[in-house]
């Protein structure tokens, strides 16, 4: 297993080579993910709400 930062530097990597890049916003929420600070699904479930689902 790797820690959080390490977890984050590897998502946006493999982004990276399908040209997908990420805003500071989106890196700060990944971050908080990997940490376990926020679950994915409470992730998920704000994204749709923004989005407005």
């Amino acid at each position: 297993m790797v820690d959080a930062e390490t977890a984050v530097a590897m998502a946006v990597a493999n982004a990276a080579i399908e040209s997908v890049n990420f805003e500071q916003e989106w890196l700060t929420r990944l971050y908080e993910v990997a940490s376990g600070q926020v679950s994915a699904e409470d992730l998920t479930a704000a994204e749709i709400d923004r989005l407005g689902g």
